[in-house]
């Protein structure tokens, strides 16, 4: 079976380099009229009302100060993305250990989720760990978690990182650094 012969599109018409311009013609011969150039969008039907690209018929086209989108975004409304950075940004007046320190949000929390981590809970450990890239292996279903106790090695290096965390944290809170 054969595909049907498609004909190619006819080329462009190039002008003649001997042709001489419009311009041209108009200072030769003032009197007789020139023809516009087709694509020219100066000379096209531009404001016309007739229509044409980039300029409607007049009866299609919308009323003065309606919008052509009126249930769209409004002006000036924030992403939820760009809402919560700014209120993460916020700074607060904080007392701790009797003196007054000021912190951004973020600081604070970050500092709540370490804080958090230190004393044992699971979940802000983890949520550290994945922000530093430790967790990279993830768990497969079939692993079983054992609920015996640590061996004295595995011990020590937990009791080992949850005092390097402990004196990172304690550090930030002296240095007050936001």
């Amino acid at each position: 079976m054969t595909k049907p012969a498609i004909n190619p599109p006819l080329p462009r018409r190039r002008p003649n380099s001997n042709e001489p311009t419009p311009e041209a013609r108009r200072d030769e011969n003032p009197d007789e009229p020139v023809p516009e150039a087709r694509h020219d969008k100066a000379s096209s039907s531009a404001g016309t009302g007739r229509g044409g690209y980039g300029d409607p018929p007049i009866k299609n086209r919308w009323p003065k100060g309606q919008s052509g989108n009126p249930q769209g975004k409004k002006p000036g409304t924030k992403s939820l993305h760009t809402l919560i950075e700014q209120e993460l940004d916020v700074v607060i007046e904080v007392t701790e250990r009797g003196k007054k320190k000021k912190y951004t949000k973020r600081k604070l929390a970050a500092m709540r989720i370490v804080n958090k981590a230190v004393e044992g809970d699971d979940k802000s450990l983890t949520v550290l760990l994945r922000r530093d890239g430790a967790m990279t292996v993830a768990v497969l279903p079939s692993a079983s978690v054992s609920n015996e106790p640590l061996s004295p090695g595995e011990q020590s290096i937990l009791d080992d990182f949850m005092n390097m965390a402990r004196i990172a944290v304690e550090r930030e809170i002296r240095e007050g650094g936001a």
